[in-house]
């Protein structure tokens, strides 16, 4: 992206769908992505493996509920990247494998700054995620959730600044 600038509105600023070894760099996103009850900044989805979002940041202006979605990925990475005034979560990291946060900043979550889950049905949760060096500040709810079979996760290096709670896991705080 060289620092492209997105604005306006849309479903998402990318979405991706069994992206392999996809890499997407500088991307600053301002705007109202979605409908009000969806919406998303960056997405990953099922069947990604090897990809990543670098330096790419959102400011979702209270409006899109999700700047950061890995749903059903393998190896996947966020690294240095951002998010502003999500209207739900900043980032949703759900039913990983391998998958990695590294650095970041993520700011004024109406919600919650990080959530790692799974499918109750299925079973699965994130597994051997790691989380290293982000920040996670003024999340309305929880800085970090961890839910649904998650396991083998690592959290390393983490900052909770100013979160209405800090790390719940299944329902009781950690952090």
């Amino acid at each position: 992206g060289n620092g492209m600038q997105v604005t306006g509105t849309g479903d998402a600023v990318v979405a991706f769908v069994a992206a392999w070894d996809c890499h997407v760099r500088g991307i600053r996103a301002d705007g109202t992505f979605g409908n009000g009850t969806n919406g998303f900044g960056y997405i990953f989805d099922v069947g990604s493996r090897d990809s990543s979002f670098e330096d790419c940041s959102l400011d979702a202006n209270d409006f899109s509920l999700q700047s950061f979605q890995l749903e059903s990925c393998e190896n996947c990475e966020m690294i240095n990247c951002a998010s502003y005034r999500s209207a739900s979560l900043d980032i949703l990291f759900s039913m990983n494998d391998g998958c990695r946060i590294t650095g970041g900043l993520f700011d004024g979550s109406a919600d919650c700054s990080l959530e790692m889950s799974g499918d109750t049905g299925e079973g699965l949760g994130c597994q051997a995620c790691i989380v290293d060096g982000a920040v996670f500040r003024g999340a309305a709810v929880e800085g970090i959730r961890l839910l649904l079979a998650s396991s083998e996760n690592k959290l390393l290096n983490i900052e909770l600044i100013a979160n209405a709670a800090y790390c719940y896991v299944n329902g009781k705080r950690v952090a």
